[in-house]
């Protein structure tokens, strides 16, 4: 929600000094099907969600961020934002697009100080699994994800991580 989205930027300028040096997006929603059976509100939800959500944030965060001439901002996508899927096509769909407008960005970028990038974890045990017939034991864990954001934060000048791909270990 746009609304929220200001509210939201505008609590955190004032929180930490009009001064934001990385922000994690990271949210998302997922509704999966045949194409056939997927309704236009799937599409409007995840869109909204998954594309329109993170570009809400975006456009606030870059000019304070090009400003200071630092900053890092990481955006959760998902492996399905690099490959398809059967019964995915709106979440895959909603997660390239994703995955285009960090790309665009990162030229956009270019010679600013500000990095972007985005991890794109395979399926992760979180409540979005709850209730479905899933083995959550081949899953990656909360922890796998947080680990590739540090990663990403505590790089160095010279370098400037694009993409973490993160698939689980077990087969």
């Amino acid at each position: 929600d746009e609304k929220d989205v200001n509210r939201m930027f505008t609590d955190a300028m004032q929180l930490f000094e009009g001064r934001i040096d990385a922000i994690i997006l990271n949210a998302g929603v997922g509704r999966f099907g045949l194409c056939e059976d997927l309704s236009v509100e799937d599409f409007d939800v995840t869109f909204s969600t998954n594309v329109r959500g993170v570009f809400l944030w975006l456009r606030l965060v870059l000019p304070p961020m090009k400003q200071n001439g630092s900053g890092q901002i990481i955006v959760t996508s998902s492996n399905l934002g690099v490959k398809t899927s059967g019964r995915c096509c709106l979440y895959s769909a909603s997660k390239f697009a994703v995955q285009s407008m960090v790309g665009c960005l990162r030229a956009e970028l270019a010679g600013t100080g500000v990095k972007a990038a985005t991890i794109n974890p395979g399926s992760v045990d979180t409540p979005w699994f709850d209730g479905r017939d899933v083995d959550r034991t081949k899953m990656l864990q909360p922890n796998d994800v947080a680990n590739a954001a540090k990663l990403i934060l505590d790089q160095s000048t010279t370098s400037d991580i694009d993409m973490v791909l993160l698939n689980p270990g077990k087969q």
